[in-house]
């Protein structure tokens, strides 16, 4: 089949029409005129478009004044991809701390390369079975595949969040077998066969919604010149910086920096640890 000759622009918004269908399950005319400033008429006009591209993949709803996702909808102009999803997370909090959006200023990009890793495998309809469990308010019965068990076994989770430890994505979760929550690895779920209303209420997960302060500084057992060297390299300010983390992905942190405990001066040998754990805190972010 031919693809139509549209404009950029229109396809872009068309395309954002199917985005936020797949992974969100509505959209209204709101939603475009604030990613793309543009009119009301326009937005409406988006949809109608869209709505004649793929009649089946959408309903209006009038009293809640959006589009939802109908229970056949299969995409017509984008291709799902979690990595896609989840790297436009990963832009989101890159933002949140940078003056600038991720659209690069560079014109003459000097030689560099980023050193890849393996990849670990979100699959998209597990992602979206997730997202929906997450706005909905829903507990998902998936077999899971524990490290801690030899065989797979089928468990009801009620999921309320998605965090990144910088490797892999987890979902934080609370585990009916265990009565606490937990992460669950998106790669380790096999299957999802049930769904139900949930009655957690995700306020009560203290780990999730806690902060620590972790201060951080140089081994005391390295020389003068090299703790000096990584108060520079790290950005520390008297010695020490800190790291502000939620309680629940202190342990991820802490492993991949080495700060797994409190080191005491001379305990761990300098070159292999350049850093230590000073001290922590609990806190409550500004």
């Amino acid at each position: 089949m031919e693809k139509p000759n549209r404009a950029w622009s229109v396809e872009a918004r068309l395309k954002f029409i199917e985005f936020r269908l797949y992974w969100e399950g509505r959209i209204n005319r709101g939603d475009l005129q604030g990613h793309f400033g543009i009119s009301t008429p326009q937005a409406s006009l988006d949809l109608k478009a869209y709505t004649e591209i793929a009649p089946n993949n959408l309903f209006y709803d009038k009293q809640r004044k959006a589009y939802f996702v109908t229970d056949c909808f299969k995409p017509v102009l984008i291709i799902p991809n979690a990595k896609d999803y989840l790297t436009q997370l990963e832009l989101i909090s890159a933002e949140n701390s940078s003056p600038f959006s991720h659209t690069s200023f560079i014109g003459e990009k000097p030689s560099f390369d980023v050193t890849q890793l393996p990849h670990r495998v979100v699959d998209a309809e597990t992602l979206r079975s997730i997202l929906r469990a997450i706005n909905e308010n829903k507990v998902l019965e998936i077999q899971y595949q524990s490290m801690t068990r030899l065989e797979p076994m089928w468990r009801w989770i009620a999921p309320h969040a998605l965090a990144s430890d910088g490797f892999r994505w987890h979902i934080r979760a609370y585990c009916f077998e265990k009565n606490k929550f937990i992460d669950f690895v998106f790669g380790r779920i096999l299957a999802i066969r049930a769904e139900k209303n949930s009655e957690i209420v995700t306020s009560t997960d203290l780990e999730w919604n806690s902060w620590l302060e972790l201060n951080i500084g140089p081994n005391p057992a390295l020389s003068a010149a090299q703790r000096k060297g990584i108060e520079l390299d790290y950005g520390m300010c008297e010695g020490t910086t800190s790291l502000v983390i939620r309680e629940a992905l202190q342990h991820y942190v802490k492993k991949q920096l080495g700060l797994d405990k409190i080191i005491p001066e001379g305990e761990v040998a300098p070159k292999n640890q350049h850093i230590c754990l000073i001290s922590e805190k609990r806190i409550t972010p500004s």
